[in-house]
């Protein structure tokens, strides 16, 4: 007689959640990602010409280094060259734990090496590398610096109507994977208007 065992089943099921998740890394994900960088970057931008603060400047490399890592010819602006390619020669170079140029703590740049199916093709490398990236990188609450960072990025999704770009990458990412352990976009920004009222300015994280 024929055994069918639980591992068969276990091993379909595998399957099917990793043929789903990476036809849409490739052909939904990928692109919705870099649309939100590209405008993320050019808001962080705006904030730093209009307030010359570091923690703006900041913002602009965080998320050039994840643009640059979803398409090599990603627009870095010259304030922040320097510290962009830094970072991407230490992910390059995966050799483990090392200060962030952008930020200054302790990060296991040997995490960024791609495996499973980001093997397949150049396209889910570079997804998997610039996720890594987002996912991996925090914004501490102890740093009064990352915390107005933090702040930063929730202003400028609010400002240019992103949300529900971010939110198409999220929920189902949290679906497939799990919740995120670090505060999100909705947690900081119930919090922001708690402390500066509903229609809060970039003057006010001066």
């Amino acid at each position: 007689p024929i055994f069918v065992t639980t591992d068969s089943l276990l091993h379909t099921y595998h399957i099917l959640y990793d043929y789903t998740l990476r036809i849409l890394e490739v052909e939904q994900f990928s692109h919705d990602l870099l649309l939100l960088t590209q405008t993320m970057r050019d808001v962080s931008l705006r904030y730093y010409q209009e307030t010359e603060d570091e923690a703006a400047l900041k913002n602009v490399a965080y998320f050039c280094v994840a643009g640059r890592l979803l398409d090599e010819s990603f627009d870095t602006p010259s304030e922040v060259q320097s510290m962009v390619q830094q970072e991407l020669n230490l992910i390059e170079r995966h050799e483990g734990f090392t200060f962030s140029p952008i930020f200054g703590y302790r990060e296991d740049y040997s995490q960024y090496v791609p495996r499973g199916h980001y093997t397949r093709s150049e396209t889910l490398e570079k997804y998997f590398k610039a996720m890594m990236w987002y996912g991996r990188i925090m914004f501490r609450l102890k740093s009064e610096m990352e915390t107005k960072q933090a702040l930063y990025i929730v202003k400028a999704i609010g400002d240019t109507g992103t949300l529900d770009l971010w939110d198409k990458i999220y929920e189902p990412t949290v679906f497939f994977v799990g919740k995120t352990d670090d505060l999100n976009v909705f947690e900081y920004d119930a919090l922001a208007k708690e402390v500066y009222g509903e229609d809060f300015t970039v003057s006010d994280l001066q």
